[in-house]
């Protein structure tokens, strides 16, 4: 069973690029099977549960210097120059609502577990 002290909810890299139409990887069909309101149905009863809600993001510098280039989806990134700090495309996407207490915590590494 869960318990309030030992859960959280974990949103990854809901953001404009991965996810809208005009993100940099719309092509990639992660628009069409988007389900923004399932998510942001259990957003908001974890906030009412009081169930703290992490927004994990992966954000890079314009042309992704620090990235690696031992996959795909590394030269994929740099490429099409997606997930930019400070852009658009790195936002948050429409529907999902960052309320004040959760949590933001946004990574240059690919993984949202890397190390832990």
């Amino acid at each position: 069973m869960l318990t309030k002290d030992k859960t959280a909810l974990l949103v990854i890299d809901l953001q404009n690029d991965n996810m809208s139409i005009g993100g940099k990887s719309e092509k990639s069909g992660a628009v069409e099977h988007a389900k923004k309101q399932n998510i942001a149905s259990l957003i908001n009863k974890a906030h009412d549960l009081d169930i703290p809600v992490f927004h994990n993001q992966f954000v890079v510098k314009k042309w992704a210097p620090g990235i690696g280039q031992n996959a795909p989806i590394f030269q994929s990134i740099r490429e099409i120059d997606s997930v930019v700090e400070d852009t658009w495309g790195a936002e948050t996407v429409a529907g999902i609502t960052i309320a004040p207490e959760d949590f933001v915590l946004k990574r240059t590494r690919m993984s949202a577990f890397n190390e832990t």
